[in-house]
């Protein structure tokens, strides 16, 4: 992706003649039950996930996350949610995602084409979707870890099964993550929409919404710092503007 997306007010997002990307709203996420936004998640996982998130998950399977390239987790994830009876997909809307086949092109690599044949995802195709979803979602991809020996790595896998294991065990105790947002956007005197307006507000309005909230407070508190002595002219400018930078 040559240049940064501005998904601002928009609904849908053309990226090219064969792909056009759903910006949801709230209320499109949530659905009728939390069902409807744990599969939202799950599916913006696919593209976005990075074998650095799944570090003890690969090395079960035998595979060293360090090896392993982002779209050969998507190919992988793929084939693993294809099986799921209960997958559906909403983030493209001139297509399911589910409808494609994975194929390969003149070079041998892995592609995925719909019923015609026709190429609709290739690697550099799924290496721009991935930052145009995660940017849309207002998420970060992982970036890649990479560690100097065999002791420093054999230990981050250890650590990495502990706390996927504390996870799954926490699992029945974590709330939506609208929720939290929901609640601490309309509470805020500076957020136009309440509980009902909001669930007509798109994702990447609503996520970087709160970023411009929190980047807002973040400088008045700066600023406020300046009456106990402290020097401003030390920070960088990124501190001081009131713009989200990503």
């Amino acid at each position: 992706m040559a240049k940064k997306v501005s998904f601002i007010g928009r609904k849908t997002y053309r990226y090219n003649d064969n792909i056009t990307i759903l910006i949801p709203t709230i209320a499109q996420i949530r659905g009728d039950n939390e069902k409807d936004e744990d599969g939202f998640w799950n599916e913006v996982s696919l593209f976005i996930k990075t074998p650095s998130d799944m570090i003890s998950e690969l090395d079960a399977l035998g595979m060293d996350f360090e090896e392993l390239s982002d779209y050969e987790l998507f190919l992988l994830l793929f084939s693993i949610f294809a099986h799921n009876d209960n997958k559906s997909c909403d983030i493209f809307e001139n297509f399911s995602l589910w409808d494609l086949k994975p194929d390969v092109d003149k070079e041998h690599r892995v592609i995925f084409v719909d019923k015609n044949g026709k190429e609709i995802i290739n690697e550099q195709i799924y290496n721009d979707l991935s930052e145009i979803i995660a940017d849309m979602t207002g998420t970060k991809k992982t970036e890649k870890k990479k560690f100097g020996n065999a002791f420093a790595k054999k230990k981050r896998i250890e650590r990495d099964y502990y706390l996927k294991e504390k996870a799954r065990k926490d699992k029945d105790k974590n709330e939506s993550i609208l929720d939290s947002i929901i609640l601490r956007l309309v509470c805020n005197s500076n957020f136009p929409y309440d509980f009902e307006s909001i669930q007509n507000v798109t994702i990447y309005d609503t996520m970087y919404g709160l970023k411009q909230i929190d980047k807002d407070i973040s400088v008045g508190e700066i600023m406020d710092s300046r009456l106990v002595g402290a020097d401003l002219n030390k920070l960088p400018k990124e501190a001081l503007s009131r713009y989200v930078i990503e």
